[in-house]
């Protein structure tokens, strides 16, 4: 069936560039006959995509029996406008538009406001371009007339500034990515915005054939691209903000050249908003940047195992700690017997051990300070807390790095001092914390080797 738009479409243009056949056997019923036929290939698809194909069927159908009423006329010189095949034709406009959102949709899925605002800037942009082409002439048409003569006669060149517009955000949402049938869709639509704009500056003789022969082409094409697979994009990514820019700055020059081309206010008032939108867009992009640097540089200071602040985050803290005039507790603490829990079961199982003790000791803290991992089974605490509270608070953060059980025994080897206190820097503070967990650390293990020599002696 798709073979029959095709044949009509290479016989209107014969005609148009040949002379071959009589202009009202063209004019009228092959222009006629390719509309229904193009009505009803997307009526035939439109069960694989209701609102897609069937809003281009209802188009393209209601059209063609505009068509019909306006064929059945005598004298077509005599049609009055606004005429009965009016309505029918501009009720064209909107099932275009449905079936256009419907493409997006159905290629794109879910949109990312991101998206949705290059769409509208770059179909903005390209209608705001057009209107200074098309709108003069169509005021110029609709001056000096009945008012309802006005808004019919100017319903046309607004609803093909819509239907480009509409056209061009689809494509651009898409990432400018075609398949089959959205390429042959949009040349569609753009041959018929070609004839239109023909139109309006009333071409005759051969250049109104090629107009006839131009929308005939969109009118059947929009019915071929039924007949073609229609790829759904995975997804639809956000390409940067490059592209908006550039059509925001076409937009802009349209309201820079305003006043000198004089240019209507219909591309002014598309141009504007399309630079609205675009600003807007580059808002939207900046905050997303800014949100991104921030959530990169809270990850920068995490332990990517325990979630806990990492030596990074700690040494920033410590050297604030130092000037902010307010007394903190220092803590360090090493592992002991952490080793063995890798080397009996794995080190999977020694980084779930790590996890389990990290929350355990963020769990002792709670709001009034923060914990960190070091590195390996190295953890360390700063907290807000004065010289008669640093033993207690260093007993509870030992004690929560604390582990026993049948297969094996944790303990933690603890060090603590109050910063800024008699110290000079954050370094020498470090330093002695460091000297007083590793002297820590040798009592527990001389501890430990005196009992086991005299359970041996035992």
């Amino acid at each position: 069936m798709r073979a029959v738009p095709i044949a009509l479409v290479l016989a209107t243009w014969a005609h148009a560039l040949l002379g071959v056949g009589s202009d009202d056997l063209f004019g009228r019923w092959v222009y006629l006959a390719a509309g229904v036929t193009a009505g009803l290939l997307c009526l035939r698809a439109a069960p694989r995509a209701p609102w897609l194909w069937g809003a281009f069927a209802a188009g393209l159908l209601v059209k063609s029996l505009g068509d019909v009423i306006y064929n059945l006329a005598p004298d077509l010189d005599a049609v009055p406008v606004p005429s009965v095949s009016d309505p029918l034709w501009l009720a064209s406009y909107p099932c275009a538009y449905v079936g256009l959102l419907a493409v997006t949709r159905r290629r794109t899925g879910r949109l990312q406001w991101a998206t949705r605002l290059d769409g509208l800037i770059c179909g903005l942009a390209v209608a705001s371009v057009l209107a200074i082409f098309t709108m003069p002439r169509a005021f110029g048409w609709a001056s000096g007339v009945p008012l309802a003569e006005q808004v019919t006669t100017l319903a046309y060149p607004f609803g093909d500034l819509a239907l480009l517009g509409a056209i061009v955000m689809s494509l651009a949402v898409a990432g400018w990515r075609l398949d089959a049938s959205l390429a042959v869709m949009a040349g569609a639509v753009c041959a018929w915005e070609v004839a239109d704009l023909m139109y309006l500056h009333e071409v005759a003789g051969m250049a109104g054939r090629v107009a006839d022969a131009l929308v005939l082409t969109g009118v059947a094409g929009l019915g071929c691209a039924s007949t073609l697979p229609m790829r759904r994009l995975r997804r639809t990514r956000d390409r940067g903000i490059l592209l908006p820019i550039a059509f925001g700055g076409a937009a802009l020059a349209v309201l820079v050249l305003a006043r000198p081309l004089e240019i209507t206010g219909v591309a002014i008032a598309a141009a504007a908003g399309a630079v609205a939108l675009a600003l807007l867009r580059a808002a939207l992009a900046l905050r997303e940047h800014r949100d991104l640097l921030a959530r990169s540089e809270e990850a920068a200071g995490l332990d990517a195992l325990t979630g806990l602040a990492n030596r990074r985050h700690f040494t920033e803290d410590l050297e604030a700690a130092f000037g902010s005039g307010v007394s903190h507790a220092l803590v360090v603490l090493d592992l002991n017997g952490f080793k063995a829990i890798n080397d009996t079961f794995g080190h999977a199982a020694g980084d779930a051990m790590l996890v389990d003790l990290g929350e355990r000791l963020r769990g002792v803290l709670r709001a009034d300070g923060t914990a960190y991992r070091l590195g390996g089974d190295e953890f360390c605490v700063l907290a807000p807390c004065e010289v008669e509270g640093l033993a207690s608070l260093a007993g509870r953060c030992a004690a929560a790095l604390t582990h026993r059980s049948a297969d094996y025994e944790i303990s933690a080897a603890c060090g603590a001092v109050v910063v800024p206190g008699p110290y000079s820097d954050a370094r020498e503070a470090l330093a002695i914390a460091d000297t007083l967990m590793y002297g820590d650390k040798r009592r527990n293990r001389t501890s430990a080797s005196v009992s086991a020599a005299q359970a041996s002696a035992a």
